[in-house]
């Protein structure tokens, strides 16, 4: 999922900041409040891109949870074939099943075993 952002103006720097109080001290709560307000925008605009992206997430997770599972049922069938794995280390373990499951990746096998133990 590609998002287009487009930024319409920029926020000034401090630097700039510090010139403008500096050259015109009078102009200091005109300032305050634009810089408020530049800070507004974004945080509004952060809040709407979590929204957005909101739900891709969760699918995303479910899916790996959904993965996850299935590793573990197919470590507890390793483990009901032979007891001595469980003792095994989740590297050990991982190998064993990744040479019976070569579709699914060395580290995704760590990470479902590792998050269960």
């Amino acid at each position: 999922m590609k998002t287009k952002v487009t930024i319409r103006e920029r926020a000034p720097k401090a630097e700039q900041i510090q010139q403008l109080i500096k050259d015109d001290p009078k102009r200091l709560p005109g300032i305050v409040r634009h810089w408020i307000k530049d800070r507004e925008r974004v945080i509004l605009f952060i809040e709407k891109a979590k929204k957005r992206i909101k739900p891709a997430n969760q699918e995303r997770q479910r899916k790996t949870d959904a993965k996850y599972e299935m590793i573990r049922k197919f470590h507890r069938q390793l483990i009901a074939a032979d007891p001595k794995l469980q003792r095994a280390s989740v590297n050990h373990l991982a190998k064993k099943i990744l040479k019976q499951r070569p579709d699914w990746g060395h580290r995704t096998i760590r990470r479902a075993l590792s998050s269960k133990k």
